[in-house]
């Protein structure tokens, strides 16, 4: 799919006789900068494309500008995603993106992700240029997606003025923001908790936060406070997941939780991931949720919860196994072995109240305890219903082929998940 294929298909779409083409996926093809040129102008003319990704690692910022420069006329006509990843975007690339997309009425997904060359300058470029362009830009974006573009906190700075723009009517904003693999660092936080407390419309700017990658560490106590003293309505995910997050800091997020469970009462989802926050925050995380028999009136939003990889410790697994708002909990990889398996089973009798998914894969328990796990599930209780439907195990051993084989017809709803110990042998080389 390349120069002439491109040419070609801008024509028919110039002639106006095509009614059926929604969406143009093409990336990783080589086109050059003068067939982007004639495929941008025929989308100025046509009104009925409204995805496209096109282009390869070698379109760079000539190939955007000869595209995006067709479509200034036209706010970027009717299209919804512009997904340009990996197209060795930078300054000027930028720029035009900023400048041409800024007051479209219809783009609600932009897709920049590996565009390393972009960094701080080039995403300052694009946020003043969009800026430029409209007071408030992007009034309709809902995905945005700048992972791995060299992001530190001063592109930050300038993004969240961009999105926050320059007047003061209110809109409802609902962005899923992508960060990931950024050498955002703690400061980065300072302007984040802006689009999580920005209220519009009594809603924050973000619906989920996606930060994996990014070395926040003591930034997670900046989205703690936010937490607690500003509405947080809309936000639903946030993904914290190998963020070089310590004990100190997760305590404090544990304890926003709870005390400021009103403000983020919409918030789902929490990955804490690969960061080694041990047992005594895990713990603290599990007692802000709500709990029966015991703990009430703690967080109940929150149903799903990644702890992989934390040194979380059996008294921390235990905790969250105890959490009655939960429908998703992994604890893979955190050497919980046989103890952990033998104490995690007493809850799991019949199966689990609330629980849907439950990961324990990676801690390489013995096949005795697995076998007494599943034992355990498999018992029958009168008047009780497991909400248990999937169970991963593999990273344990688990060679008991014939209580797998009764698992499977006794409990046909349950998935049960074996095979992971590839990705258990990974965590120790990062490890």
């Amino acid at each position: 799919f390349g120069k002439e294929e491109v040419e070609r298909l801008a024509k028919i779409l110039m002639s106006g006789k095509n009614h059926n083409l929604k969406s143009i996926s093409a990336s990783g093809h080589s086109v050059p900068s003068s067939a982007l040129a004639k495929l941008g102008a025929a989308l100025k003319s046509h009104n009925g494309i409204n995805h496209i990704a096109i282009g390869d690692e070698n379109m760079g910022d000539e190939g955007v500008i000869s595209f995006c420069s067709e479509l200034k006329d036209v706010n970027g006509g009717t299209l919804e995603t512009l997904d340009l990843t990996f197209k060795s975007i930078s300054k000027e690339g930028a720029k035009i993106i900023g400048e041409v997309f800024a007051s479209s009425e219809n783009l609600k997904s932009l897709l920049l992700y590996r565009n390393p060359a972009i960094g701080d300058d080039g995403l300052t470029i694009f946020s003043n240029a969009a800026l430029a362009a409209s007071p408030n830009p992007f009034t309709s974006l809902q995905h945005l997606d700048l992972s791995d573009c060299n992001i530190s906190s001063k592109g930050v700075e300038s993004l969240v003025e961009c999105l926050i723009g320059h007047t003061t009517t209110d809109r409802f904003r609902s962005i899923n923001l992508t960060l990931n693999s950024n050498p955002l660092g703690s400061s980065s936080c300072d302007s984040l908790v802006r689009l999580i407390s920005e209220s519009k419309e009594e809603c924050c700017m973000l619906k989920s936060l996606s930060l994996k990658n990014c070395s926040i560490g003591t930034g997670l106590e900046m989205i703690a406070e936010a937490m607690v003293e500003h509405k947080c309505t809309g936000l639903e995910l946030l993904d914290l997941s190998n963020n070089r997050i310590e004990s100190v800091s997760a305590l404090k997020f544990a304890a926003s939780l709870e005390q400021g469970k009103h403000n983020i009462n919409e918030l789902k989802e929490i990955r804490l991931a690969e960061n080694n926050i041990g047992e005594e925050a895990v713990i603290a995380i599990a007692n802000s949720l709500e709990q029966l028999p015991g703990k009430r009136g703690g967080n109940s939003s929150v149903t799903v919860l990644d702890i992989s990889n934390t040194d979380c410790g059996v008294s921390g697994a235990i905790v969250l196994m105890k959490c009655t708002s939960l429908l998703s909990l992994r604890l893979f990889n955190n050497k919980l072995g046989t103890a952990g398996f033998d104490a995690i089973s007493a809850y799991l009798i019949g199966g689990h109240p609330n629980l849907q998914h439950l990961d324990l894969g990676g801690n390489r328990a013995e096949g005795k305890a697995v076998s007494q796990l599943l034992r355990n599930i498999l018992t029958e209780q009168e008047c009780y219903k497991s909400s248990l439907q999937t169970l991963e195990l593999g990273g344990n051993e688990n060679d008991d082929e014939a209580l797998f084989e009764e698992a499977r017809r006794k409990r046909p709803d349950l998935d049960i998940v074996r095979d992971r110990e590839a990705v258990a042998d990974e965590w120790d080389e990062v490890s």
